[in-house]
């Protein structure tokens, strides 16, 4: 990852300033602090260095120096900041608050984190952090929340095969809460998912066995079991800690396919498998049921083609943010899982 230019820091902790004014919890500072930073990282006190989340600990002893007048010990830029407008999280490690900021209208992902915990936090009240308060700043075009900073390190791969049962219950008592629905694959991704898919095929050189059996699956067109999702349940959105979890980052939380959220996990576990069969005991074999449906399998597939489809969008801003190395990974691992999962040979 690239070092964030200074004048990035200047603006990022101006928007934490404008935050902390607006704010009725967050005490306000009237010293300068002077914040090192380095990388997508910025911090003024040990505190703050320490706060920041593992995979993200920044080269020391850092690059370069901002001050500013605001409480927040650390800062984390987004891994994706190629925006016009600065996406962050900010860190108060004495009361345990974190804020995350960010722009977008309606598809902001501050916005959609508050919406989901409203729904989840009566059903599953410990599977997602505290909000305290949310808001906006600059004209309502930035909003964010304060939320509660959880003590724990990313699930590992090999933690994952453990996790999965207890994850996928807790989610299955949120699904149940709010309900579940049934729709289309195509009122799921829309009309154009099977273009895009043809796309993605020409560009990585797809053999033909598996974009075969791609296209039959996608040609039935069956049920889907729709409900509150996370969106984006990787291993380093799961925090372990005292033989607890809890997820975070809930930007991408929305009402989609429930067996969508075990496909990023999936690509991770060695034995598929014996995963699956513990992913529908967990939802208690209500996903793919119904003779119109799509099987769990299925539908864990068609959610790792989606992700696949949009590989062009994807490795554009990858090549921005020079990520181009880690996407092409995770599409290998993809790639794989998809094959057993068609059991494509």
């Amino acid at each position: 990852m690239p070092n964030i230019k200074p004048e990035r820091w200047v603006t990022a902790l101006q928007r934490v300033s404008e935050i902390e004014r607006k704010s009725s919890i967050l005490k306000r500072r009237f010293r300068r602090q002077k914040f090192t930073f380095s990388r997508r990282s910025a911090w003024a006190t040990p505190a703050g260095l320490a706060v920041l989340p593992a995979d993200q600990q920044p080269e020391l002893p850092g690059l370069g120096h901002v001050h500013k007048r605001i409480s927040a010990e650390s800062i984390l830029i987004g891994k994706f900041d190629v925006e016009t407008e600065v996406r962050l999280r900010a860190f108060y490690p004495e009361n345990n608050l974190s804020v995350r900021y960010q722009t977008g209208g309606d598809r902001n992902g501050v916005i959609r984190t508050v919406k989901a915990h409203n729904l989840v936090h009566p059903h599953a009240p410990n599977l997602m952090p505290a909000v305290f308060e949310h808001g906006t700043i600059r004209d309502n075009t930035g909003a964010y929340l304060i939320e509660a900073t959880l003590q724990g390190e990313p699930a590992t791969r090999q933690q994952l095969q453990e996790l999965i049962p207890p994850l996928a219950a807790q989610l299955h008592h949120v699904h149940q809460g709010v309900g579940i629905k049934s729709k289309s694959l195509v009122n799921v991704v829309g009309t154009g998912y099977q273009w895009r898919w043809k796309k993605f095929v020409r560009a990585i050189e797809l053999e033909p066995r598996t974009d075969k059996a791609v296209q039959e699956l996608i040609a039935r067109n069956e049920q889907l079991e729709v409900s509150l999702t996370h969106g984006d349940l990787v291993g380093s959105n799961i925090l372990v800690s005292d033989n607890d979890f809890v997820l975070v980052d809930w930007e991408f939380a929305g009402f989609k396919p429930v067996a969508f959220d075990m496909a990023k996990l999936i690509i991770n576990v060695s034995d598929v498998e014996s995963t699956l069969e513990q992913i529908q005991r967990s939802f208690n074999g209500s996903v793919g049921a119904e003779h119109s449906h799509y099987s769990l399998r299925e539908q864990i597939a068609l959610a790792i083609v989606l992700t696949l489809s949009w590989y062009s969008n994807h490795a554009a801003k990858a090549a921005i943010a020079r990520r181009m190395n880690a996407l092409n990974r995770q599409t290998t691992k993809r790639v794989n899982a998809l094959k057993q999962l068609l059991r494509v040979r």
